[in-house]
C-alpha cells in the first residue's frame, strides 16, 4: 500500500455504509414526500420526523455530499483540493439552502424558463414510454399496453395516465435529434434492445409485466418523475 493511501477494502466499505444509510433515510423522506409511503402518526414519532418532510430531503443532499468529499479528501491526490472546487462549492450551497438561505448558485441558467418538462422528468417519460413499447412487441394493443403500464404506475403513486402515455410515446419516439426528447428517443430504443438480447426473448407477458412493477417501484424512474 503507498504511503497516505488508506486501505481500499476498508475506505469503499466505510463509504459504501455510510451511503447506504444515507440512502435509507432520504428514500424514507422522499416517499412521505410523494405521499408513495403512508405513515401513520406513531411511525413518524418513532422515526422522529416531523412534517413537512421537504427541508429534510435538502438536508440529506447536504449530508451525502459532504461525505463524499471528506471520503476524496482522505486520498492524496485529492489532499489538496484539486479536482474538488464544484463540489465543494456544492456543498456550501447546499448548506446555505439547508439553513434558510438563497444561495446565488443555485439559479436556473440565463434563457431557461419555469414550466414544461424538466430532464427528470423527461428521464421517466421515455422509461414509461419504453415499458409501453415492450409490451407491443410482444403483441398486445397499443390501448392495452397504455393502460396496463398506466396502471401500474398509478398504483405506485405515479400521475399518469393511458392518454398521457400515448402523448409522449408521440413526443418521445418522434423527437428530431435537436429537440429535447431525443435522448429520451435513444434510451428506449437502448431498452428494448437490451431486452431483445436477453436470452428468454420474447418474455411471456406475465415476466414483462413484471419487469413494469419492478421498476414502478423502484426508485430510479420515481426520483427522476418527481423532481
Amino acid at each position: 500500500m503507498a504511503e497516505g493511501w488508506p486501505n481500499p477494502s476498508d475506505w469503499i466499505s466505510e463509504l459504501l455504509n455510510e451511503l447506504k444509510e444515507l440512502d435509507r433515510v432520504y428514500l424514507i423522506y422522499e416517499g412521505i414526500r410523494t405521499k408513495r409511503l403512508i405513515l401513520t402518526q406513531d411511525e413518524l414519532d418513532q422515526l422522529g420526523i416531523i412534517e413537512p418532510v421537504e427541508p429534510e430531503v435538502t438536508h440529506q443532499y447536504a449530508r451525502v455530499v459532504s461525505r463524499i468529499i471528506e471520503s476524496l479528501e482522505t486520498l492524496p491526490p485529492f489532499a489538496t483540493g484539486e479536482g474538488l472546487a464544484a463540489l465543494r462549492g456544492l456543498r456550501f450551497d447546499l448548506v446555505s439552502l439547508d439553513g434558510g438561505g438563497v444561495p446565488d448558485r443555485l439559479r436556473p441558467r440565463s434563457g431557461t424558463s419555469r414550466g414544461g418538462d424538466n430532464q427528470g422528468q423527461r428521464v421517466a417519460k421515455a422509461h414509461m414510454v419504453a415499458y409501453v413499447r415492450l409490451l407491443e412487441e410482444l403483441g398486445v394493443s397499443n390501448a392495452a399496453a397504455r393502460s396496463t403500464v398506466a396502471a401500474i404506475f398509478k398504483h405506485e403513486g405515479f400521475k399518469v395516465s393511458a392518454s398521457s402515455l400515448f402523448r409522449w410515446a408521440t413526443e418521445v419516439c418522434g423527437a428530431d435529434a435537436s429537440e429535447p426528447d431525443a435522448p429520451g428517443r435513444e434510451r428506449v430504443e437502448a431498452l428494448l434492445t437490451e431486452w431483445k438480447a436477453h436470452p428468454a426473448w420474447p418474455f411471456d407477458r406475465e415476466h414483462a409485466e413484471e419487469l413494469v412493477r419492478r421498476a414502478a417501484a423502484g426508485t430510479t424512474i420515481s426520483l427522476a418523475h418527481t423532481t
